[in-house]
């Protein structure tokens, strides 16, 4: 991302009629399981699955998968990946498996972490208060994520993950959208194109403001936010469908 100087100096502008962004496709492979879920593989990773009427288990054979787990309490949704078991009933999250360890990041609900093995919990747990019989195992929750030694498993504390660290990591999952001296008018047709929330200029004079950046093209807020805290520009937003952009009142900035 450039600021407003960089973005608008004289030598940035496009040549007449040239296309002034990139598109550049997911890899992701998306693939609905035989519940219901949802399974998004990052390019070359494979998954196998075992579901049977009382579980739903997934193995991760190689690389980093996203899933979106169909409601089901009598069926528990546990997912595999070397000695790290993830489990589920309802919920959105995250599994890298790198070589040296597995990271999980949830984005919706909770999941429970532990050694597959021996189905000891992998999330410490501070200070615990009642006897260790009786205490629940500790959850990873939304905005959560936990990364675990595959050689050595043993309990490690949870890290809260922004919304920024989570757009980065799971920016493989969109297709994304490069700016380079292109047009704010041209960057809103780019993400209109992509979201059923759309992006209305409501002052002409924005149309040839200039900006560069790489987004994903499924995260129209992300873009708003940066147009607000970067180039004076307030965003007013009509329910769900419209998101109107004006330039901010001369002296007035974001906090």
């Amino acid at each position: 991302w450039r600021t407003p100087r960089e973005a608008t100096s004289p030598t940035a502008a496009a040549a007449p009629g040239a296309r002034s962004y990139q598109v550049l496709p997911s890899t992701a492979q998306r693939l609905t399981l035989a519940d219901g879920s949802l399974v998004e593989l990052r390019a070359d990773s494979q998954v196998e699955t075992a579901f049977s009427p009382g579980e739903r288990r997934v193995w991760i054979v190689r690389g980093e998968a996203y899933f979106t787990v169909a409601k089901d309490a009598a069926r528990p949704f546990v997912v595999h990946a070397g000695s790290v078991a993830v489990r589920a009933v309802g919920t959105a999250f995250n599994v890298r498996l790198a070589a040296a360890a597995v990271e999980v990041l949830v984005t919706e609900g909770q999941v429970r972490v532990h050694e597959a093995a021996t189905s000891n919990s992998l999330l410490s747990v501070a200070e615990p208060t009642t006897s260790a019989a009786s205490v629940a195992p500790p959850l990873l929750s939304a905005g959560q994520r936990v990364v675990v030694p595959v050689s050595a498993p043993a309990a490690v504390p949870t890290l809260a993950a922004t919304a920024e660290e989570t757009e980065r990591a799971l920016a493989w999952r969109s297709a994304q959208l490069v700016f380079e001296r292109t047009t704010l008018e041209d960057a809103v047709a780019a993400f209109n194109s992509f979201n059923r929330r759309q992006l209305v200029l409501g002052d002409a004079a924005l149309r040839t403001r200039r900006l560069g950046g790489t987004f994903r093209a499924d995260n129209i807020d992300a873009f708003v936010r940066l147009l607000e805290t970067g180039f004076d520009i307030t965003a007013e937003f009509r329910g769900e469908r419209e998101i109107v952009l004006h330039s901010a009142p001369a002296g007035s900035k974001p906090e």
